[in-house]
């Protein structure tokens, strides 16, 4: 094996499992991320925690700056 495929083998190696994992790693929130986008693009929302048409609106008191 000659110089350049000892140095750029594992450095590719290791380039593609990073990337693979990242992958791996974030396709559950990936999927969420993807359904959230496609609720909100329907006019649907499930999501409670996202849900702000339930949200009571209180008065805020003025507060007296001084001049």
């Amino acid at each position: 094996m000659s110089s350049f495929g000892r140095t750029i083998l594992p450095v590719g190696l290791a380039v593609a499992f990073g990337i693979w994992n990242g992958f791996y790693a974030f396709s559950p929130a990936f999927q969420e991320e993807r359904q959230r986008r496609e609720q909100e693009q329907a006019g649907t929302n499930n999501n409670p925690q996202f849900d702000t048409t339930k949200v009571k609106h209180e008065e805020i008191p003025e507060t007296h700056t001084p001049r």
